[in-house]
């Protein structure tokens, strides 16, 4: 009975101490939404993709609440950030940021490929298919490649 005590206290502090060092790696914690995270970021995507502001604010709120709930704080205050641009530009401008910050969420995302546009030289999350790029909507809209398959 002593030995199986022992491994239980070993296995729970070898648990505990990689979560604790995992943990201060990163910036923010570990979502408990990503993939919900990434279905209000790929909305967002797709609008700026067809030129239409409206809908991509709509879908930033979305997104920003969904990372406050999750700690997410640097996505929350690029998502604001993004709601209240003047213009298309400027939320493209913000888009490139938010995009950084979503692209470790793919990792274990099997239906979304990260994006890479050489022309804004900038990376966006689509779902896989044809590329829409965000970041020139109509005027280029298949510009960019996979920057990795998954």
């Amino acid at each position: 009975m002593k030995i199986s005590a022992l491994f239980r206290i070993l296995f729970v502090a070898t648990f505990v101490g990689t979560a604790v060092a995992l943990s201060a790696a990163t910036s923010e914690p570990a979502p408990k939404y990503g993939c919900e995270l990434l279905t209000a970021y790929v909305p967002m995507a797709k609008a700026l993709a067809a030129d239409d502001l409206a809908t991509a604010r709509r879908a930033s709120n979305e997104l920003a609440r969904l990372a406050e709930a999750d700690g997410m704080t640097g996505i929350v205050a690029l998502a604001r950030e993004f709601a209240g641009a003047a213009d298309l530009t400027g939320a493209r401008t913000v888009f490139r940021g938010l995009s950084e910050e979503i692209e470790p969420l793919t990792v274990t995302e099997k239906k979304v490929t990260v994006m890479y546009c050489p022309m804004a030289r900038a990376v966006w999350v689509q779902p896989t298919g044809p590329v829409e790029n965000p970041y020139f909507g109509a005027a280029m809209l298949r510009c960019g490649a996979p920057k990795s398959e998954k």
